[in-house]
Order: structure tokens, then C-alpha cells, then sequence
């Protein structure tokens, strides 16, 4: 009697897995968000129905009575959702991997050869010359270029600097060998702070492609982003 128990037992465990996976095959979720979604409440298999409840690693999804309510960054974030599948007191987990992509908003106004950016508090004008870093990334993104002062490191001669012109170099091709960076973009460099006397080791790598500019105060060895598609953070370089 007891080895027949056993082996009822075990027979109901395997079915209970069984019916649990079949449960969470049936689960789908989308794979790419950029608004609020609902949630699947329950989900059936072979004519049986499960209870779900999900849960959320993330503050850009929360979850609210079955809606996700999405918060878009700057960028593109993963996050995960697990869907706790529960049926006659048994229960199965299965985690979704759901991208939040970017809202590609721009932080900074620009009219009439003016730029200002609300998030960094930093404004520049089309026909000045600017050589700090907040200064120099709005003035990429908003016009596009460097500013006047900039010239390639082929034709720059440190004699000819002074405190008027500013004269540093910007515009070579910086090649992201290390991969620290988003790859398939196109970079360029330029010094910041330079001063007329040796270059120093902040600089500022830069795509006019995808308007995103980063900082770098240890010469490339790490990066902080400035402006990822055209949106700034209001990080520590504003204080």
C-alpha cells in the first residue's frame, strides 16, 4: 500500500509539472515597449485555467492592477517581468526580458544661432568660441560642428594659442578600439580645458550621427555620456 501511494504521488507531481509548463508556454509577452501596456490576468492550457501575478525588477515598468506603466529614459533599458503562474496551489515563475526604448526628446532649444539646454543649464551662441565641456557638447548637438576654435591635430601648432582664440584640437577620428562605446557609430574627438601648454587628459568623444557626446577625464579609459540622442541628463556635470 505504501509503494503504491508513493507512486500515485509521484505520478500527481509530474503531471502537476507538466500541466505548470504547459501553462507557461502558453504565457507571451511583447518583446519591445515605448507605452503602457496591460497584463494577462490568467491563461488557459488543455482546458484548465492558471491565475497569474507579475512583478517588475524596474521602476521604468511599474505595475498597476494588470497595466505596466512604462517610464521611457534617454535610452533604451531592459527590464524584467515575472509572471508568477499559479494553479491548485502549485506555481511557476517565467521571466520576460522587455525592452523600454529610448524617448528620443531633445533637452535643448535652438533658434536664431542661440542653444540652451534646461536640463544642464548651459547656453552658447553659433559664432562664439567655447573650450569647457558642457559648452562644447551643446554646441555639437545643437549645431552640428565644433565651435571656430577646434582644428584637426595636423594643423594645430600649440604657438599659435592665446587666451582670445582658444585654438585647440578637435575633429580627428576617434576609433572606440576598446569598445567602450555603442558600437556601428561613427566617433570624433576633441581636448577640453586645453590651455595652450601640453594636452591633458579630458576630452570629448562625440557622433553627429546619433547626437551624443561623452566626457572622458582620464583619456579615454572611461566615459560618462553628456548627450545620448540629443537628451542630456541633469547629472553632477551641471553642479
Amino acid at each position: 500500500m505504501l509503494l503504491f501511494t508513493n507512486a500515485c504521488k509521484e505520478n500527481n507531481e509530474l503531471d502537476i509539472d507538466t500541466i505548470l509548463n504547459d501553462f507557461a508556454d502558453n504565457v507571451e509577452l511583447v518583446s519591445e515597449v515605448d507605452a503602457d501596456f496591460s497584463l494577462p490576468s490568467t491563461v488557459k492550457a488543455n482546458d484548465l485555467t492558471a491565475k497569474l501575478t507579475w512583478r517588475s525588477n524596474s521602476k521604468n515598468i511599474q505595475i498597476i492592477n494588470y497595466e505596466a506603466i512604462v517610464t521611457r529614459d534617454v535610452k533604451d533599458i531592459d527590464v524584467t517581468l515575472t509572471c508568477i503562474i499559479n494553479y491548485n496551489g502549485n506555481s511557476k515563475t517565467k521571466d520576460f526580458v522587455v525592452t523600454v526604448l529610448q524617448e528620443a526628446v531633445y533637452s535643448f532649444v535652438v533658434k536664431d544661432g542661440y542653444a540652451y539646454d534646461t536640463n544642464l543649464r548651459v547656453e552658447v551662441y553659433e559664432d562664439e568660441i567655447y573650450n569647457s565641456y558642457l559648452e562644447v557638447a551643446l554646441y555639437i548637438v545643437a549645431f552640428l560642428k565644433l565651435p571656430e576654435n577646434y582644428v584637426l591635430k595636423s594643423e594645430h601648432n600649440s604657438s599659435d594659442y592665446t587666451d582670445e582664440n582658444l585654438l585647440s584640437c578637435g575633429g580627428d577620428v576617434f576609433q572606440n578600439r576598446e569598445g567602450l562605446l555603442p558600437k556601428n557609430d561613427h566617433y570624433f574627438e576633441c581636448d577640453i580645458l586645453y590651455d595652450g601648454h601640453g594636452r591633458n587628459a579630458l576630452r570629448l568623444v562625440y557622433s553627429i550621427e546619433t547626437l551624443s557626446v561623452y566626457y572622458t577625464t582620464d583619456h579615454y579609459a572611461s566615459f560618462n555620456y553628456i548627450y545620448i540622442d540629443g537628451s542630456s541628463l541633469d547629472s553632477i556635470y551641471a553642479n
